[in-house]
């Protein structure tokens, strides 16, 4: 599969990051580097914004590396965690719902691939 094009600049791209605002959806491909400059530009907003829910979106663009856990039961308790820390309320016990795991993946996906980069050097 051809690597995916930067949307900003042109080389590759690292991964797809999908906002919205005024209730429109937008994806945009961009490189670890231009994300950042995006995650920078947004996060005062971020922290400031009421949560108003989570978007089930397709699988990422960019082939992202499998996170795996010992048990579905710790999966669960991690997923529940890293929720907690942004402020997003979900039940103690029962399922995890998929648009907040998915969510969870993706963020975990994201650190061991910058993890195995960063072990390449």
């Amino acid at each position: 599969m051809p690597p995916f094009k930067d949307d900003l600049d042109g080389r590759e791209a690292d991964l797809g990051i999908t906002f919205g605002i005024d209730g429109v959806l937008y994806r945009i491909r961009l490189s670890v580097e231009h994300a950042a400059d995006l995650y920078e530009l947004l996060g005062p907003l971020r922290e400031r914004a009421q949560f108003v829910g989570l978007v089930q979106l397709l699988e990422p663009e960019v082939p992202l590396p499998a996170v795996s856990f010992p048990s579905g039961k710790d999966r669960a308790a991690a997923a529940r965690a890293w929720a907690a820390a942004r402020d997003i309320d979900v039940a103690a016990s029962g399922r995890v719902p998929h648009a907040l795991d998915g969510a969870f993946g993706l963020e975990r996906a994201l650190e061991e691939r910058d993890n195995a980069d960063c072990d390449s050097f």
